[in-house]
């Protein structure tokens, strides 16, 4: 089964923040965990996070997991960011090797 993912580059260090835009995501398509984390790798992301964007105010929010190293992640962490809750887009915030 394909899963949509959104990512989001975080470019400036800063995991939360307000008003984060929908619009600046980036959409991948997956099949699974070893897929999304093969996908990461190959654009040279080092590290990530689980995150939420509430739809109600825009804030963004932490699904539990933070700085999670690429080669770590797993069918746990796919398994969270696939499961649909309402009100919450679920992404990934990227971090690329230094």
């Amino acid at each position: 089964m394909k899963h949509k993912i959104y990512i989001h580059e975080d470019l400036t260090g800063e995991t939360f923040g307000w008003n984060l835009d929908i619009e600046s995501f980036r959409a991948i398509t997956v099949d699974n965990a070893e897929n999304l984390r093969e996908r990461l790798i190959s654009m040279d992301v080092g590290s990530l996070d689980l995150n939420y964007l509430d739809k109600s105010n825009n804030n963004q929010s932490e699904l539990g997991e933070i700085n999670i190293i690429v080669w770590n992640f797993n069918d746990s962490h796919f398994d969270r960011l696939i499961k649909e809750e309402p009100g919450k887009i679920k992404f990934v915030a990227i971090y690329y090797k230094k």
